[in-house]
């Protein structure tokens, strides 16, 4: 899907009034690879750093084995890394899950130094 400008892409906000809407959020994730749009979507992603339930949904994103787009999964894995420390130590076993994968660029923290998990 092609955006002239950013505005038009906010008129498809992935944060609905019921949640997350996993298809504008994979939207935004792909967009966010292109650099047209990559800092106002890290502001963007930025602002919702706490939300569990987006935590959730790039979780389910990044792990999904029938997911075919890696740039999705790509920034998926980069905006789960910076997701409050706290939301992701709530989800420490999809998070383990995750830094398993023998995937590099899968892997939201390459470091390995998971410390503050426990």
């Amino acid at each position: 899907m092609c955006f002239e400008n950013w505005e038009l892409l906010l008129t498809h906000n992935p944060k609905t009034e019921t949640g997350w809407d996993r298809r504008r959020l994979c939207l935004y994730l792909e967009k966010s690879c292109e650099e047209a749009y990559t800092m106002q979507l890290q502001e963007y992603f930025r602002i919702y750093r706490n939300n569990a339930a987006l935590a959730d949904m790039l979780f389910s994103i990044l792990l999904d084995t029938t997911e075919e787009k890696e740039d999705v999964q790509l920034a998926a894995a980069y905006y789960i890394s910076q997701m409050d420390k706290a939301i992701l130590r709530n989800r420490k076993e999809q998070l383990l899950r995750a830094q398993a994968t023998p995937t590099d660029w899968k892997r939201p923290f390459l470091d390995d130094d998971l410390t503050w998990l426990y």
